[in-house]
């Protein structure tokens, strides 16, 4: 749901961001919410402006049960290193918060049990946020350190692997507790909307590899030079499990084997990019030899 821009940025609340707002009020913790939600417009803010640091267009940002996911145009295309900066801005802004907030502390400027509560919910958010998983930041981080090397779908698959390992393990240890007579539900949630959130990574992933392909063609024919690299691929192997191996900044000759290992044909990275846009992922890489 839209409710306004900020700097020319659209900004929007997921559905389940208003029913944790509800109840919140219903269980007397809307003041602790309110609280979280300021953080977080803050944490959102500090991505925005690196963002915008580094030329980009920011298209909208969603508030939802994890914080914000801000929507950035072409952010994977990018030289390695921008990712992680924007990623981030976020926990450096919680951290130099907590810190300001514990200066006011010392100097007794305000009350310490609001304070406090804002002491903690920035810590909350720097932990969690700096998790080595997707969607959060502390995963953007390392996929981009690994994507120079593996690749951005590789490394998108990665980490989500090991995002939605971290939601499912919050899921269960959140119903271990119910089990033994206590139930904590922010693991459960924070799990669930990992989990699901691993899919939307993986979807994003793909149409970027589809633009980092687009985007090396063009390079190639205006430059007119590309480092190449070689990789043998089985017939049967279809062109989503391919893209995972197609790393940024290489221009890719695939040679096609059977299952006996002999060879078949020669596949360039124009003409995968061509099977793609035709047949679409799920496509064998043995069809664009005919």
């Amino acid at each position: 749901m839209r409710i306004g821009r900020i700097l020319g940025v659209e900004l929007r609340v997921h559905p389940l961001f208003l029913a944790l707002l509800a109840a919140a009020t219903l269980v007397g913790l809307l003041r602790h919410l309110i609280i979280l939600v300021c953080f977080l417009a803050s944490h959102e803010l500090a991505h925005l402006l690196a963002a915008r640091q580094r030329g980009l267009k920011v298209k909208s940002i969603e508030f939802w049960l994890l914080g914000g996911v801000a929507d950035i145009d072409d952010l994977a295309l990018l030289e390695p290193g921008v990712e992680a900066t924007v990623a981030a801005a976020g926990p450096v802004n919680n951290l130099l918060l907590a810190i300001a907030i514990l200066l006011m502390q010392r100097w007794n400027i305000w009350n310490w049990q609001l304070l406090g509560l804002c002491f903690e919910t920035n810590l909350w958010l720097l932990g969690l946020n700096l998790l080595p998983v997707l969607p959060l930041d502390g995963g953007r981080i390392l996929r981009d350190r690994l994507a120079v090397s593996l690749g951005y779908p590789r490394a998108t698959g990665l980490m989500g692997q090991l995002g939605r390992a971290a939601g499912v393990g919050g899921m269960l240890f959140s119903l271990w507790q119910l089990l033994s007579g206590r139930f904590y539900p922010a693991p459960f949630v924070i799990g669930l909307c990992m989990v699901a959130s691993v899919a939307r990574e993986r979807a994003a992933a793909i149409y970027a590899s589809l633009r980092q392909l687009i985007n090396k063609k063009e390079q190639l024919r205006r430059d007119g030079i590309l480092p190449v690299e070689e990789l043998y691929a089985v017939s049967g192997t279809s062109l989503y499990r391919l893209l995972r191996h197609l790393r940024p900044g290489r221009y890719h000759l695939v040679r096609v084997v059977g299952e006996d290992l002999q060879p078949l044909g020669l596949l360039a990275e124009g003409e995968i990019l061509e099977g793609l846009l035709e047949h679409g992922a799920d496509c064998t890489i043995e069809r664009l030899l005919v």
